[in-house]
């Protein structure tokens, strides 16, 4: 079972950095989307809790001003979030709009479910780094 979603995750993360155009300019948000199906191997289960430890330990200023949501998704109860992103199995994404506003995805999936050990520094660094742009 953790070899299967080891490998889903793998194909599902086949690309770092996305963009697509949303047409609403700058937003002041971060957004961090942990994506779920309805089974969850125990690899899954520690990424989501790493992911709202490093929240909660060292970003919930920002949380609470409402300069950084997240959102977990179930891609089968809320099929239509994941097809926007084209998430097609668990996944975990950071979302920032630049200044033309174009939606850029950081797909930190690999390093959630491969590399769990790094997913706590990883995941602080980039957020710190969008939420200073």
């Amino acid at each position: 079972m953790l070899t299967l979603c080891v490998g889903i995750a793998c194909f599902a993360g086949c690309n770092s950095q996305k963009k697509s155009k949303d047409g609403e300019g700058k937003r002041d948000v971060v957004e961090i989307l942990y994506f779920h199906g309805a089974q969850r191997c125990k690899s899954c289960v520690v990424a989501e809790q790493i992911v709202q430890s490093v929240l909660q330990e060292q970003f919930s200023d920002a949380i609470e001003q409402g300069k950084l949501r997240y959102r977990t998704i179930n891609i089968v109860e809320q099929e239509e979030i994941a097809n926007e992103y084209e998430i097609v199995w668990s996944s975990l994404l950071l979302v920032d709009y630049d200044a033309n506003g174009e939606r850029v995805i950081e797909d930190l999936t690999d390093i959630a479910f491969l590399n769990a050990d790094k997913l706590s520094n990883e995941l602080s660094n980039r957020i710190t780094t969008m939420l200073n742009n």
